[in-house]
């Protein structure tokens, strides 16, 4: 019977996101992490975030040294009931860079790959896997470098992990350019051509 009206902001200001922002059910916008510096790079610089994952639970890689006030250099998941960030152990990730890329497996595994050298004291040669056990290697082999590698992007299909990228030259021992597959404890390269 009356006409009633409520000025709409056009935007919401929620200070620092700390580099990043989620959304509730309910269309609220806010912070992953309870207040303060979420990612804070090595250095005095904050952190960058290349990639983030769903599965089960919340997964981030990229470049830092800490997430949430916990060392967790270059990946780390959230617990959404705290509101906080953690680490994804036990076992110590050393990279040259950031991790790049992750693929996450129906079976609960997470497939993190970039500069990697070596994960719980085990070479992981540009690709690690992760479990509720921890972190380890991909049984058969590693992937040869050549230069200036960087493993690029990972994609998770039918029980078969494809990786690609640059300076990739075999995959478990079998010779293969930039691209190849690992299955079931197996690596392989496509055939039919380069």
């Amino acid at each position: 019977t009356t006409d009633q009206g409520t000025a709409l902001a056009a935007r919401t200001n929620i200070g620092s996101a700390n580099y990043i922002l989620k959304r509730d059910p309910l269309g609220r916008w806010g912070t992953m992490g309870q207040s303060g510096t979420t990612f804070q790079g090595v250095s005095a610089t904050g952190g960058v975030v290349d990639i983030m994952m769903v599965g089960g639970t919340v997964f981030a890689c990229g470049s830092w040294g800490t997430a949430g006030g916990t060392k967790a250099p270059n990946i780390a998941m959230y617990f959404p009931q705290s509101n906080a960030w953690g680490t994804l152990g036990p076992g110590t990730m050393v990279s040259a860079g950031p991790m790049q890329q992750m693929a996450y497996s129906p079976w609960g595994s997470l497939y993190v790959g970039g500069f990697l050298q070596t994960t719980a004291g085990t070479n992981t040669r540009l690709v690690a896997q992760w479990s509720a056990g921890g972190w380890g290697s991909l049984p058969g082999g590693t992937i040869g470098t050549s230069g200036a590698s960087q493993l690029q992007t990972m994609l998770f299909n039918a029980g078969t992990l494809f990786l690609a990228g640059v300076g990739m030259n075999s995959f478990g021992g079998t010779a293969g350019t930039a691209i190849g597959f690992w299955s079931r404890g197996v690596w392989g390269t496509l055939t039919g051509g380069t």
